[in-house]
């Protein structure tokens, strides 16, 4: 433990942005959606949680396809 990282809060910082990114993210993908009613938007965002597995939008996409 470093001693201006107080109980890890630098730690606990970043995993919150993560957190909150991926909800804006999420937020963002169902806006559009209700925009564009496009089934190739969703095939879009489906061929991009492909090339990056690591980002894990799968549920974001599924909530986002419910809105078409």
């Amino acid at each position: 433990m470093h001693i201006n990282d107080d109980c890890g809060i630098k730690k606990c910082y970043a995993i919150m942005r993560v957190s909150v990114r991926k909800y804006w993210v999420s937020e963002i993908f169902e806006d559009v959606a209700d925009l564009l009613l496009s089934r190739k938007y969703i095939a879009c965002l489906r061929k991009l949680d492909k090339q990056y597995p690591e980002l894990d939008l799968t549920l974001y996409i599924d909530f986002a396809e419910s809105h078409i």
